[in-house]
């Protein structure tokens, strides 16, 4: 875990706590040893503000913990410390003191899984008792491989690109209009041809010829321009709903509505779509609802992959904002979404990581703290 170059130190005369060991009892019996969560450091994506200032060589494997924050709040008087209540598997709280409040609110915190160093002693923090440091405040273990793509290529409009998206993430793919995206994932759904390259599935290479082909791979692709190629104007809300799904939905031969209806039912509930008769033309819905209807005839497939070309075209703010937790939630549920935008504050609100496009070729990857406007147009306009 160390890190090349020259490290600054957050708190240099930190160093791991000598425990003394306990005289052992006379003819105690053994004590159950509790078994301590395995953590793969490989996975573990270390906050921005520790990566450059703490020395990991200083501290041993042992020295980490997986904990669960089970509260957080702000410290008063301070702009960027927050204060957590950690159970790190001892049965007694640990209260640590972290200054990662620039890059999360303490409401996103609560319940989720972070790796702290705490092999430490004590320290006084803003009148509070620190014991030990977290050092990543969202521990989330790299999902398995979903899609990847090796040497993919299809001129004029992309060539060579490697990608891989895992369960779990939510991956950017970025750049200027007419950067090769949005034909790149047009290809890798079966909608086009790649003339070099090899594309797997879970680790399985495959060659997807159609899109029903990929469909039933478990790949979902919501296309950018909605009304041109998202919604077909002349079908109702229903049916707009459901259609990738009418296959397995047919009995005998005929399509059967109770379980037609049944399917959108539970769509809509999920992703709170405002509408009046499911009879009703999809154009009597707004820009956000429609794009709903479009997210939940692919969702009722239950993919492994969802592709999403620029998912908030053409809707409110308050329906962005939606579609953003829809996303989370996704990548939450262990899907592997991909997100094609050239905006950058979209990619930025939304992405765990993102590939800069440049001219048909991936020239860059942005995350943590490099995923900035600046560094996202630096990129993509060849810098």
């Amino acid at each position: 875990m160390g890190r090349d170059g020259e490290s600054k130190i957050l708190f240099p005369t930190m160093k791991p706590l000598d425990m003394p060991k306990k005289a052992d009892k006379a003819e105690a019996a053994p004590a159950e040893v509790k078994k301590e969560e395995v953590i793969d450091f490989s996975k573990v994506e270390i906050e921005p503000l520790f990566a450059d200032q703490v020395d990991f060589d200083t501290f041993s494997k042992s020295d980490f913990r997986a904990v669960k924050i089970k509260a957080c709040e702000a410290v008063k008087k301070s702009k960027k410390l927050l204060q957590f209540v950690l159970d790190d598997g001892t049965g007694e709280d640990r209260i640590i003191l972290s200054g990662i409040h620039e890059y999360y609110e303490p409401e996103e915190l609560v319940g989720k899984t972070a790796i702290a160093i705490v092999n430490l002693p004590p320290r006084k923090m803003m009148g509070i008792d620190s014991c030990g440091m977290l050092i990543s405040a969202v521990h989330t273990e790299r999902g398995e491989e979903r899609l990847s793509l090796h040497g993919v290529t299809q001129e004029p409009y992309f060539r060579n690109v490697d990608l891989t998206a895992y369960a779990g993430e939510v991956l950017g793919v970025t750049g200027l209009l007419g950067d090769g995206r949005s034909e790149l994932f047009s290809a890798v759904f079966g909608a086009e041809t790649v003339s070099a390259g090899e594309i797997r599935l879970c680790g399985n290479p495959v060659r997807i010829t159609s899109t029903w082909q990929a469909k039933q791979l478990g790949l979902a692709y919501v296309p950018r321009n909605r009304k041109e190629n998202g919604i077909i104007k002349d079908m109702s809300i229903l049916e707009n709903g459901t259609i990738v799904s009418w296959r397995e939905l047919m009995r005998h031969g005929l399509l059967d509505h109770a379980r037609q209806r049944a399917q959108f039912e539970r769509e809509k509930a999920a992703l709170h779509i405002k509408m009046g008769k499911e009879s009703d033309s999809i154009t009597s819905l707004s820009g956000g609802n429609q794009q709903k209807v479009v997210l939940a005839k692919w969702l009722s497939c239950k993919p492994k992959v969802l592709i999403l070309d620029n998912p908030t075209q053409g809707v409110d703010v308050g329906a962005k904002e939606e579609i953003y937790d829809i996303i989370l939630k996704l990548a939450k549920e262990g899907v592997a979404v991909i997100v094609l935008s050239s905006e950058a504050q979209e990619v930025i609100r939304v992405c765990d990581r993102a590939l800069v496009m440049y001219h048909g070729a991936i020239v860059g990857e942005v995350r943590g703290e490099t995923m900035t406007e600046h560094e996202i147009m630096r990129l993509a306009t060849g810098g």
